[in-house]
């Protein structure tokens, strides 16, 4: 038994596991069309994870409350916004540590499917040698098209096994969610949600505080709903690199942080927590052709 597994053994005991391993928070869009449906479904497949899992929804546009109520989430209510509406992910990280009761926090973007893998990574973490993570992981990009059938016996083996076969690997900068235990980011900058930089100052403030940041994708499948961005004008290049918005993540965070917040320095297998090796540098230079492909394709889709 490791060091830290007698914290895990303890906390079950005491509680029998009647709080929740982990809460998983977020705020989606409006909840209409294609970006309602993979909303729907991302949410739903947290929830089939209960009771080890809880779902908080920020956010007050269009459908959240009434999509919190259909599909048994809690709704946090609405959440401060930036001058153009955009909300904004410091309220939202301080509503949920306000009413979150899981051992550890998960924030994910509404578009993204986790499975019945998350319940053992989180344990492993929960029993691994840190007291504090940051937890991060690749996600498999996938076009989903018509609605899924989530809670029919089976459908997580056949779903994930079609995902892995269609599916492909985004870049290692593209990160979608993290995992942390919840005396972490209680405060953040005033971020502003769906915007660039700060999911790479995530990354770069743990390592200015040496928490150890985990890569989580040989152990946690997560699979991205592809959507486009036709909500905002020059789609993804003005979401991440030239708009207004990502400027202001980028000025409130510090910077960039893009080689330093794009990777993590430890990794979760399936013989357990084992640091990477080399620096920040060398793991961005050997994913930076995915890189480069994903700055080509903000110039050329939606």
């Amino acid at each position: 038994m490791s060091a830290a597994e007698p914290r895990l053994v303890a906390r079950r005991q005491s509680n029998a596991l009647t709080q929740p391993l982990a809460t998983i928070f977020t705020t989606p869009k409006p909840f209409s069309g294609h970006t309602g449906m993979i909303q729907r479904h991302a949410i739903r497949s947290w929830l089939r994870l209960a009771p080890a899992i809880e779902v908080l929804v920020g956010g007050d546009d269009p459908g959240v409350a009434e999509a919190c109520d259909e599909l048994g989430a809690v709704h946090l209510g609405a959440l401060r916004r930036s001058p153009s509406g955009t909300p904004r992910l410091d309220d939202l990280f301080a509503r949920a540590h306000e009413r979150a009761t899981g051992e550890v926090l998960i924030y994910a973007n509404a578009d993204i499917l986790f499975f019945s893998d998350l319940i053992d990574v989180l344990g492993r973490l929960l029993a691994g040698e840190h007291h504090d993570f940051l937890a991060i992981g690749r996600r498999t990009d996938l076009d989903v098209t018509s609605p899924l059938t989530i809670d029919a016996p089976g459908w997580e083996t056949s779903f994930v096994a079609e995902a892995r076969r269609r599916g492909s690997l985004a870049p290692v900068v593209c990160k979608d969610y993290f995992a942390f235990p919840r005396h972490l980011y209680r405060e953040l900058p005033e971020f502003l949600v769906g915007r660039g930089n700060w999911d790479n100052w995530m990354v770069h403030h743990a390592k200015t505080l040496s928490v150890p940041v985990v890569d989580l994708t040989a152990s946690l499948f997560a699979v991205h709903q592809n959507h486009d961005y036709g909500h905002l004008k020059r789609g993804r290049l003005e979401a991440y690199v030239t708009g207004d918005e990502a400027r202001h993540n980028e000025r409130v965070g510090g910077g960039k942080h893009v080689v330093s917040g794009a990777s993590a320095d430890w990794e979760l297998t399936a013989a357990g927590l084992r640091r990477r090796r080399g620096g920040d540098w060398s793991r961005f230079a050997r994913d930076l052709p995915r890189f480069l492909g994903l700055l080509g394709s903000f110039l050329t889709r939606r």
